[in-house]
């Protein structure tokens, strides 16, 4: 017998890597939300879109749509991720809006909010695609940037995970500067819209300095940026307004992975966002 979780999957290119894993809501009232998905790996092949099964379930046990994005990756399909990763994001997005479109009947309800959630180096590519400010016809209403690669020309210097950005981007920040400033957070920031960002203090696999690089940029140019992390910032990155930091501290320290594991403490001041926020 089929597996009633198991996810519909949508192709939107030849290559089957270019798919995207579509996951219904338990229950439909009225206009579900919609989340799309983009899992991490720092852009290699290794990696793939299985990471976020107990997430994407999660959420359509709570009445969201959820739309899994797989792309192409750095291995055996590509040995720089400029531009085809890009490219993929993009046309999954489109794929998905074109869906929406043709499915917005009685039984299939048209989306009333569309969330982008990234990790790791997915969450480079989630901000990179609510800086698009839609999803074909439908506003981008928030991003969830989990542990997010939000810097890539510091990660470039700092040689993450075997100078990764650098394959990605095909080349270092100094040759190819145009090509980081349209691609990472923490130099195209501001996005125009509300981002929740989850990073632990104590990450060894993207460091948090990722992300408070990039909280910086986005909150100084007039974004609402929400944190959440384990520890008090110190520092610069301390820095408030009226007394309101819109940091949120968990009592227990959370690690790289369990930010995408729906039991852990973290996630419930996710879930908490993803309905009010």
């Amino acid at each position: 017998m089929a597996d009633p979780r198991a996810p519909l999957e949508l192709s939107y290119g030849p290559h089957r890597d270019q798919r995207i894993e579509l996951f219904s809501p338990s229950t439909t009232h009225g206009h579900p939300p919609l989340a799309l998905l983009i899992h991490g790996g720092y852009w290699r092949d290794r990696y793939g879109a299985d990471l976020m099964h107990p997430m994407a379930r999660d959420l359509a046990s709570r009445g969201w749509k959820v739309a899994n994005i797989e792309y192409r990756r750095l291995g055996e399909s590509l040995t720089s991720g400029w531009p085809e990763i890009f490219e993929d994001i993009d046309s999954a997005a489109e794929a998905v809006a074109e869906m929406e479109l043709n499915l917005g009947t009685e039984e299939t309800p048209v989306t009333r909010r569309v969330v982008v959630i990234g990790h790791s180096a997915g969450g480079q590519l989630a901000l990179y695609l609510a800086r698009r400010g839609s999803v074909g016809h439908r506003f981008v209403d928030g991003v969830v940037a989990l542990a997010p690669v939000a810097d890539l020309v510091a990660a470039a210097h700092e040689k993450l995970s075997g100078g990764a950005a650098t394959l990605l981007m095909g080349g270092t920040p100094e040759a190819l500067p145009e090509r980081y400033r349209l691609c990472s957070p923490a130099l195209f920031a501001p996005l125009g819209r509300p981002q929740l960002l989850v990073h632990g203090t104590a990450d060894v696999n993207v460091p948090i300095s990722q992300t408070l690089s990039y909280r910086r940029v986005a909150r100084d140019g007039g974004d609402r940026v929400e944190l959440i992390t384990d520890a008090p910032l110190t520092g610069p990155a301390a820095d408030t307004e009226d007394g309101a930091s819109g940091v949120r501290l968990t009592s227990l320290p959370f690690d790289h992975f369990d930010v995408i594991d729906p039991g852990a403490e973290v996630w419930e001041p996710i879930r908490d966002w993803l309905q009010n926020g």
